[in-house]
């Protein structure tokens, strides 16, 4: 899986459905600390064995990293990071990072990420560019080998996931902007 490539696919849909336009400083924090929420909204799924409900032909935990590495593309392509990422996930990204598939369940190695996250605000809260992004690739090499490593077509459900964000109403800028809306 390329990083690089997915940013720019990511970030780019982003970009043109307008979710960065007018984006604050805090707001930009913000994305980044909901990428956090996909993991909670994953491990839901583990825990319950739940469909989800966008996608409902897909296990709710599949969504849930596909929207994680979604966020996470996104936010490193609007911080300049497609260019200082390594390329393409380790197949044994689970071992070398620390997950540990045959030792742990889903829900540690999901929780392992979310630390990836944590760091990654941590990073970016003392301005230090290089834990942030380190962090966010870890992230994003943790997620490609979770999904490996349970069988979750990671890639296919990114493309079913951001095309089905291109026609939800709630996405629309005309509708985010309405009391109420998302504003991230």
């Amino acid at each position: 899986m390329n990083f690089r490539c997915l940013i720019s696919i990511c970030h780019t849909a982003s970009l043109k459905a307008g979710w960065w336009d007018n984006v604050t400083e805090e707001g930009s924090v913000i994305k980044l600390a909901l990428i956090g929420t996909e993991f909670s909204e994953a491990v839901e799924g583990v825990l319950g064995n739940f469909q989800d409900d966008k996608l409902p032909a897909r296990k709710m935990e599949e969504v849930e990293m596909a929207d994680a590495a979604i966020r996470i593309c996104d936010y490193m392509g609007h911080r300049g990071y497609k260019d200082r990422v390594n390329g393409t996930a380790r197949k044994d990204a689970l071992l070398y990072w620390g997950y540990s598939p045959s030792a742990l369940v889903k829900v540690a190695n999901i929780q392992a990420m979310q630390n990836d996250v944590s760091a990654a605000i941590e990073g970016r809260r003392k301005g230090d560019k290089e834990k942030e992004h380190k962090a966010l690739e870890n992230c994003l090499t943790g997620i490609v080998a979770y999904c490996e490593h349970y069988g979750l077509d990671l890639t296919e459900t990114m493309e079913a996931k951001m095309t089905f964000n291109t026609i939800r109403p709630d996405h629309k800028p005309e509708n985010r902007a309405k009391d109420g809306g998302k504003k991230f």
